[in-house]
């Protein structure tokens, strides 16, 4: 069903972490002068930056010019063994950045930090039908790819996140250009809010940190049982340009389910 915007909502608010340590900081701060600088009309959007709670402060010339920037810093807590997981550290502030924007946004984008913008993003808007926006990983890595069949690491991923089989559609990584099975790049997700996803994916991460179970793996994965209204977000040639397709699955299940544990 079609999700109308609210009065006196924002479009967008881009969402994003930051730690405490110079290259994260250089990174997020090209972050948010490429949006100012090149986003066009959401060149003003709302830019959230959620960085943890630790004994390590962020820098004094950092937070000026986040301050110039108009760009919020917002603090979360995390358990610091989690850090030690990729990509992880961003499943709980995701969470969080949903739950703040529920009420004063249409959408939310959450962007890696080193995340640049070189052009309109006219392409997170999502149309009013669509649940989440994404785009696959870069490279094959440990992916599926289509063509084969499944081994049993992702056949156990599989049948713990519950997915059919009628939900697997293929994908490009856009830097090898391989066929893949999807595996979803998390350094760049567009979702309403409402629909709560990202934190359902925080939900599943932490049922899945009980169990002796891979957890990089699946958090990379979680969304896959969780939705079918979707848009791809590939690359074009320019590295640095994000466009956006028709996802290829057919199936018309809830795009608000969460897989059951």
């Amino acid at each position: 069903m079609p999700v109308s915007r609210r009065s006196g909502q924002e479009k967008l608010i881009f969402a994003s972490t930051v730690f405490p340590s110079k290259s994260s900081e250089t990174n997020t701060l090209l972050m948010a002068e490429s949006i100012r600088a090149f986003a066009q009309s959401l060149a003003h959007a709302p830019i959230w930056l959620f960085t943890s709670e630790t004994q390590k402060q962020l820098s004094n010339a950092f937070r000026e010019r986040l301050l110039a920037l108009d760009v919020s810093l917002i603090p979360f807590r995390i358990n610091r063994e989690i850090l030690g997981f990729p990509l992880v550290g961003d499943v709980s502030p995701a969470a969080l950045a949903e739950s703040k924007a529920a009420n004063q946004a249409e959408l939310l984008a959450w962007l890696g930090g080193n995340t640049l913008v070189i052009q309109k993003l006219k392409e997170l808007l999502l149309p009013s039908n669509k649940t989440l926006g994404f785009r696959p990983v870069h490279h094959t890595l440990i992916g599926s790819r289509y063509d084969e069949p499944l081994d049993p690491f992702w056949t156990l991923i599989y049948r713990y996140c519950n997915v059919p089989e009628t939900r697997v559609f293929p994908m490009m990584t856009h830097v090898d250009g391989t066929r893949i099975r999807p595996y979803f790049n998390a350094g760049l997700l567009v979702t309403r809010p409402v629909r709560r996803l990202l934190q359902g994916w925080h939900l599943f991460r932490s049922s899945i940190r009980r169990m002796s179970v891979t957890l990089f793996s699946f958090t990379k994965l979680c969304f896959q049982g969780s939705f079918c209204r979707c848009y791809r977000l590939a690359k074009s040639k320019n590295c640095l340009r994000h466009t956006i397709t028709p996802c290829t699955c057919t199936h018309k299940t809830s795009p608000i389910i969460v897989p059951p544990l």
